[in-house]
């Protein structure tokens, strides 16, 4: 959080010598690398905390911002995915363990909320992808239309809340 990354990282690295099993460890010299955009390597370190413990929805979310960075949006799909089983709220906080998905672009921003809206869609969290359509559609998604034809969105096209939404007709922000 003091954005003292070099010192950080070499406090992670220690804990890692102690404990190859400290999962936190991983996952926090993940977050080091990632503020340092340094995608990749992040990648690795939130697979390694992932393979030691499967159940923090943290580490997944993590993945998923840094596989989003690395514009692989598939994978990060699946690691967001997994996040919200395992917690449907990790995308509403914000946690020393976790990032956010650092998005250089008003576009991949809108792709963003787009993907994440999909997949509270898939998930059956209407009023949350309503919510992130709702951003898409202001950070003006250029592919929106697409919400008219993704399976994901096949049950929430028939809530009247989606039609209200849809027809609002947002603005887009300016660039």
């Amino acid at each position: 959080m003091m954005q003292r990354y070099k010192e950080a990282k070499k406090s992670f690295d220690q804990s890692i010598k102690i404990n190859k099993k400290f999962a936190d460890a991983y996952n926090n010299l993940g977050v080091v690398l990632y503020e340092e955009k340094k995608y990749g390597p992040a990648v690795k370190e939130y697979r390694r905390a992932i393979a030691i413990d499967e159940t923090s929805a943290s580490f997944f979310s993590n993945l998923g911002a840094a596989l989003f960075a690395k514009k692989e949006f598939d994978p990060a799909v699946l690691a967001y995915q997994k996040a919200v089983e395992l917690d449907p709220d990790v995308f509403e906080r914000t946690s020393r363990g976790g990032v956010q998905a650092q998005l250089p672009s008003p576009d991949d921003r809108a792709h963003y909320d787009y993907t994440v809206a999909r997949l509270y869609a898939k998930m059956g969290f209407s009023d949350r992808s309503l919510e992130y359509l709702r951003k898409a559609m202001e950070e003006g998604y250029k592919d929106f239309k697409n919400v008219y034809k993704d399976t994901e969105f096949a049950e929430l096209r028939k809530d009247k809340r989606f039609t209200e939404l849809v027809s609002a007709k947002v603005p887009a922000l300016p660039e």
